[in-house]
């Protein structure tokens, strides 16, 4: 079987294409769009981000628990989605770091959704992932950005951090895998806007070489 490996392009988001995205979802402003700001800011899976309740949010301490996700399985013929108390692997049980533009947009979440018990609720019911889906999917198509499923904004997510200079160990923690080497390989890809690329490359042309 031959694999054909995809092209970073392809695996993540460019800064260009994040830019805009969070510009139609701030202009958006429901909390749907909001959902999806959450998950650009986060890169949390889709299904820890619609189990958030809001006992899980300090606003003293900047902290947000992730614990949960939303479940899909079938049984008897149905198609059941439900909460599973249990995150996808042990490492996903973790606290995440609230920074002002991730408290900003939990605050504007609150100002729609201020008695609801999930973070995530739209006429007293607890928005599914599919409807973030299909929010994501909006606003790609009114950006004119190609569609990918929310999990290229866990990559995107990641390797805006990498290129930050964040360790992947960091990384690794906040995305709530269990291998910091599954983050180094599929999930940290090249991000740089072009004019980036071309600043790097003056800069490195200024230097001169070593003798």
């Amino acid at each position: 079987m031959i694999v054909v490996k995809k092209e970073d392009s392809e695996e993540v988001y460019s800064a260009d294409e994040i830019a805009a995205l969070e510009e139609e979802l701030l202009c958006d402003g429901s909390i749907h769009a909001l959902g999806v700001e959450l998950l650009i800011q986060t890169g949390m899976r889709i299904g820890e981000a619609v189990a958030l309740t809001w006992s899980d949010y300090d606003p003293e301490k900047h902290s947000l628990h992730i614990h949960r996700t939303e479940t899909t399985y079938s049984t008897d013929g149905k198609v059941r989605v439900e909460i599973s108390d249990s995150p996808k692997t042990d490492a996903g049980n973790r606290v995440f770091p609230v920074f002002p533009e991730m408290q900003d947009t939990l605050d504007r979440i609150r100002r729609i959704n201020p008695d609801g018990e999930y973070i995530l609720t739209y006429h007293g019911g607890r928005i599914r992932a599919e409807k973030l889906r299909k929010k994501l999917r909006k606003a790609c198509e009114n950006c004119g950005i190609e569609y990918c499923s929310p999990h290229k904004l866990r990559k995107t997510f990641a390797s805006r951090l990498a290129a930050e200079g964040v360790p992947p160990r960091i990384i690794t923690e906040l995305l709530g895998h269990e291998d910091y080497r599954v983050t180094q390989d599929y999930y940290i890809k090249r991000f740089a806007t072009l004019d980036q690329k071309e600043n790097n490359l003056r800069e490195a042309m200024k230097k001169k070489p070593a003798s």
